[in-house]
């Protein structure tokens, strides 16, 4: 189920549902277009166009932990994917909603874990919640990304978001994944400036690669050496 951002939610959702969409929405539909105070234009560049063609939508899970949990999120993944099928050309997202003492660790847990699979279908998937120390790209004391209450948004995969796929809080096997999907999905993109950004990907691969090879090296070597030094002690 999901509505769009600029229409009331259905009456019979759940109660604390409700509630969160009433304090998000106004996040959505007055913060994102506001003027951001460290750069010319939007808190959010996309989403004014989106809003007035109806591309964000907002959803809602039940489930507080678990495989139901995950489960649920995954059905709202497939979901935003039909749903964006209709906005090919044009941006599209899906604010899904959480209670407001949903946890905001589970939260980003939740996050981390199904990242590689949206980056597969070409789409990411954030965290946003009230305690969020993510700043922005412009200022490291503004931070856009709290939300009233916890939620997850999937919206398209775009050319910037290679800053958000080599973070240092995921594994370099994970980067190597997201890397590839991108590399991908940009590679024939007509702008210059987003083939650049390509070759930026694949570089950054290959340091990733070489990284993993010389670590693996190293471990080897160590393990060799290891063995030798017990051999030794144990011929004593």
């Amino acid at each position: 189920m999901y509505w769009p951002t600029n229409s009331p939610p259905p009456p019979d959702l759940p109660r604390q549902i409700l509630q969160a969409h009433m304090l998000t929405s106004a996040y959505v539909n007055e913060f994102l277009v506001d003027q951001h105070p460290y750069r010319k234009g939007h808190v959010c560049p996309f989403v004014k166009s989106s809003l007035i063609i109806e591309g964000v939508v907002f959803s809602f899970v039940e489930a507080t932990d678990g495989t139901e949990l995950k489960n649920q999120v995954k059905q709202r993944i497939q979901e935003y994917l039909d749903f964006k099928s209709d906005f090919q050309e044009t941006q599209s997202s899906m604010v899904i909603l959480f209670p407001a003492s949903f946890s905001e660790r589970t939260l980003v847990k939740l996050q981390l874990s199904l990242k590689a699979y949206c980056i597969k279908r070409e789409i990411m998937i954030g965290a946003l919640y009230p305690n969020s120390t993510a700043p922005s790209l412009h200022s490291e004391d503004y931070f856009p990304l709290r939300t009233p209450t916890p939620t997850l948004v999937l919206r398209d995969l775009v050319p910037m978001d290679i800053l958000f796929l080599t973070q240092d809080r995921h594994h370099s096997v994970s980067k190597i994944g997201f890397l590839k999907e991108y590399i991908q999905k940009f590679s024939d993109h007509p702008s210059k400036i987003v083939r650049d950004k390509v070759q930026e990907a694949r570089q950054a691969r290959r340091a990733l690669r070489r990284f993993l090879i010389i670590r693996g090296g190293a471990v080897l070597l160590t393990i060799a050496i290891t063995s030798v030094s017990l051999g030794a002690y144990f011929a004593l």
